[in-house]
């Protein structure tokens, strides 16, 4: 194997990266994947359960602050 300057459209082999090349390319790669239904399942729950559960409980508890001020 050699090492050449030439673009690597024009490879017709293997080509060679850097160790740090690599990394960035499977990361960029781990990147790109779909996500699995379980992932897509905890951004929603992150996402809008998680808010709207905050926003109950705090309106609870206001309505408790609100109830005994009175």
């Amino acid at each position: 194997m050699a090492t050449t300057t030439d673009a690597p459209e024009a490879c017709t082999g293997y080509l060679l990266v850097t160790s740090t090349e690599y990394v960035n390319m499977t990361a960029l790669a781990q990147g790109l994947q779909i996500p699995a239904v379980e992932q897509i399942g905890a951004a929603f729950a992150a996402g809008f359960i998680l808010p709207a559960l905050c926003f109950i409980v705090a309106r609870c508890v206001r309505s408790i602050f609100v109830w005994e001020k009175s």
